[in-house]
């Protein structure tokens, strides 16, 4: 009597439990809208299907007629929520690998299900098959969590795991009450069949929490891998707004804005142009002329190395701003390097106009200093002509 009471309870708190947890998830389902939810809606679905059987038999005591289909049904539908459930572990991280298991192994839980029901009538057998069923197959799930630990997958690992353990225990039950001799079996273990749909609720629980924490996750790390490519793009579009992609320099709609920046302290200010250089690209074609403003960019990245900011005005015509007296000791070495030729490329002259901009003064004027000063000091050396 006892362990019929027991068994009354428990099944009824299995029976609300399940259908509390499919009701959650058909509502998490709809409000989340992710396609990995598909698996655990239809599989708590599956289990709320198979403790209405439970229910069925245990309050119209169906006969031998009705009661193959009916353990047809509960045999197909708890083995088909096994197997979703599994299939929603694969999907939480391959989608389309859990979507080409579903026919074999549908076809599979359709199989066993109707032989189930027409072979396997006796109550503890029934207990056998599928409380080992439950211990293999939550088992591999747990092993599929416990492979990918950094994928917030613990809890859902524990609550397979608890499940699997608990499945494994009452197949171990059952066994021993179908095929232990009489009297060698011990109340307790009657008192924990009796009673199992309870502890079998808890770990439930845990799948269901486990499963839900799994999405929150992935929800997260989406957004985390989102926000890192919205940083990449912002700061791809970031440099097309503000570098040369010839050289890589900063191009000329920023030379007002670094101006602005350092406005605050004196600044000198050089306009530099290559000579010759429209020579270079009528004679050797624009590849080469590409090329020799990259090796420029390159020498004035490396000779003035304390600048603040180097800018490709226009053309061959370059902006340097830095502090004041930056350039007083290496455009001679720049201008060195840059006469010697390198592999493939001519030897390049510069010409180089300098000016000071004070602290607060006006940026128009001290680039236009710097300008004619450059021009000044092209037209000084006739054996140059302008580039």
């Amino acid at each position: 009597m006892i362990e019929l009471l027991l068994w009354q309870w428990s099944t009824a708190v299995q029976i609300s439990s399940t259908l509390l947890i499919a009701l959650f998830f058909i509502v998490y389902a709809r409000s989340a809208e992710r396609p990995e939810l598909r698996w655990w809606v239809n599989a708590w679905t599956a289990n709320a299907l198979a403790m209405t059987v439970t229910w069925a038999f245990w309050m119209i005591q169906p006969g031998d007629v009705a009661k193959p289909f009916l353990l047809a049904l509960y045999f197909t539908a708890k083995t088909g929520f096994l197997v979703l459930i599994l299939l929603g572990v694969i999907g939480l991280d391959r989608v389309e690998r859990a979507a080409r298991l579903l026919l074999p192994l549908g076809a599979g839980v359709l199989v066993f299900g109707l032989a189930g029901g027409a072979l396997i009538t006796q109550l503890e057998t029934i207990g056998v098959f599928q409380a080992s069923l439950i211990a293999v197959i939550l088992g591999v799930a747990c092993w599929q969590c416990l492979r990918r630990p950094q994928q917030g997958l613990g809890w859902l690992a524990l609550g397979c795991g608890m499940r699997a353990a608990l499945g494994a225990a009452e197949a171990i039950g059952y066994g021993w009450r179908r095929f232990g001799a009489e009297g060698s079996v011990p109340d307790q273990v009657g008192v924990f069949l009796a009673a199992h749909s309870s502890f079998d609720t808890g770990a439930e629980w845990v799948i269901a929490l486990g499963c839900v924490l799994a999405i929150t996750h992935r929800v997260h790390a989406e957004m985390l891998d989102s926000h890192a490519e919205l940083g990449r793009a912002h700061e791809a579009l970031r440099v097309v707004a503000e570098r040369d992609p010839l050289t890589g320099l900063y191009n000329r709609r920023m030379l007002k804005p670094l101006l602005e920046a350092h406005r605050d302290r004196d600044l000198e200010v050089l306009f530099l142009d290559l000579d010759e250089f429209k020579r270079i690209n009528d004679t050797q074609g624009h590849d080469i002329g590409d090329a020799c403003l990259k090796r420029f960019a390159d020498a004035l990245r490396k000779h003035l190395s304390g600048a603040l900011a180097t800018i490709r005005f226009a053309g061959d015509e370059f902006v340097v701003i830095g502090p004041p007296g930056m350039s007083a000791d290496v455009l001679p070495a720049l201008r060195e390097e840059l006469a010697r030729s390198a592999p493939g490329l001519p030897a390049l002259g510069v010409s180089i106009g300098r000016t000071v901009l004070p602290r607060g003064g006006a940026a128009d004027k001290a680039l236009r200093e710097a300008d004619a000063a450059m021009y000044r000091e092209k037209a000084s050396r006739p054996d140059r002509r302008q580039g």
